[in-house]
């Protein structure tokens, strides 16, 4: 601290000896937005360290919503008191910059995805044992929190992101589902409130395209550096099996004379150029722009267009003719984009659920004919015995998305 104390002292002298002032210095700090990915950060360094099984325990018990938190896992939950108490500072920070470094492709890491889940992992359980006891409103903060935490890891532009944001609001969402009979009026109107200033998360469309700068613009680079060190116009199939081994793909080598098909196709690929690989670069381009076209539409369209789009990417894989060779980047790197689809669709679906939970909670079942009507269609509602469950129909499977309400699964 008192290294740091000297190192402000000196800048702002510097700045009184070369014409500036401390007020300029002091103005330069101020204009530093907060930023609540540092305040994550400082949570996740406070969090313990945990042995194995008691990790284990601690996953399994995150897991289920309605499973009641033992005293085991009480203590644990104890351990992350002080990581806890700096999630709920980040809460009134409204902008999150995880700082990523996109330029590294494939190779970048998000080591804060992690270390975010297991930070949702405890206030869940904590907002569990506050529900159990009585302390409704602490409860729902830990909740607010979560999903707080949560659409700030979705705020980064990365598919891998989005869907993690979508994996933590659903366990807390699901939290939440199973208290609602614990709250009353008010409550229920302040957690609306609360749920409604959340933050937005990046789209699907936007974490595609970011998909595309990213690991497009590395796989070019990737690419002319290993021209640089080939010089040789004609040694495509060598530039392609060094891209693969960046890239951490198998090299099967010269398959065996007897794997007639195998060895066809490992033949054709022998003929590939310098050029080839660059034009191969230029189509996995199309193709990513081909898939933001479709994650564009109304989510309705989506998936006959994505049977569509990936059976194309299924018959290039075959090598029948020379002119699949063109898509050999799209089948082997390009991202199963119909599943991330249908997850962000049923995390959208989710958060439109618990809303809506909320509202039959307090006003009962009759608010559904005037409520907001779902992308997806009419949302049904079903009595239970410890409670109700809404239903909403999913373009791309038989079995709707489900929300259940009360005491038990």
């Amino acid at each position: 601290m008192a290294r740091f104390c000297l190192l402000v002292s000196f800048g702002a002298l510097t700045g009184l000896l070369s014409g500036g002032s401390v007020s300029a210095v002091a103005k330069s700090s101020e204009s530093t937005k907060p930023n609540a990915a540092v305040i994550y950060w400082q949570a996740f360094a406070a969090m313990p360290p945990l042995d194995g099984i008691a990790q284990k325990n601690f996953d399994a018990a995150a897991k289920s919503a309605y499973e009641p938190v033992d005293n085991q896992l009480l203590l644990i939950v104890t351990m992350f008191e002080k990581s806890l108490a700096v999630l709920h500072r980040a809460h009134d920070i409204p902008a999150c910059d995880w700082q990523l470094d996109f330029e590294q492709g494939p190779e970048l890491t998000l080591p804060h995805l992690e270390k975010a889940r297991k930070l949702g992992r405890a206030a869940l359980l904590r907002a569990k044992l506050r529900y159990a006891s009585g302390e409704n409103d602490s409860a729902n903060a830990d909740i607010v929190a979560v999903l707080k935490l949560a659409r700030d890891c979705g705020s980064s532009p990365s598919l891998i992101s989005i869907l993690v944001d979508g994996a933590m609001e659903k366990t807390a969402i699901n939290v939440l589902a199973a208290n609602l009979w614990r709250l009353s009026g008010e409550q229920l109107e302040q957690l609306t409130r609360s749920i409604k200033q959340l933050p937005e998360t990046a789209s699907l469309v936007e974490g595609v395209e970011q998909e595309e700068r990213a690991f497009g613009g590395w796989l070019e680079r990737l690419i002319d550096a290993e021209v640089a060190k080939l010089q040789d116009p004609a040694a495509g199939s060598v530039l392609l099996a060094a891209v693969n081994k960046r890239l951490g793909a198998a090299d099967t080598g010269k398959p065996d004379p007897t794997q007639s098909e195998a060895l066809r196709r490992y033949e054709m690929i022998q003929t590939l150029t310098v050029a080839d690989v660059y034009a191969m670069l230029r189509r996995m381009r199309v193709d990513y722009k081909r898939i933001v076209e479709i994650a564009s539409l109304d989510y309705s369209k989506q998936p006959a267009l994505w049977e569509e789009f990936e059976a194309d990417l299924s018959k290039a894989k075959k090598l029948s003719v020379r002119e699949d060779l063109n898509r050999m980047l799209s089948v082997s790197f390009l991202p199963s984009v119909s599943r991330f689809s249908d997850r962000v669709a049923r995390i959208q679906i989710q958060r439109h659920l618990i809303q809506l939970a909320i509202q039959v909670q307090h006003h009962g079942p009759a608010i559904l004919k005037s409520a907001e009507a779902s992308a997806h269609g009419k949302i049904g509602y079903r009595k239970t015995e410890t409670g109700f469950e809404l239903q909403a129909a999913m373009a791309s499977s038989d079995q709707p998305e489900v929300l259940r309400v009360g005491l038990s699964e």
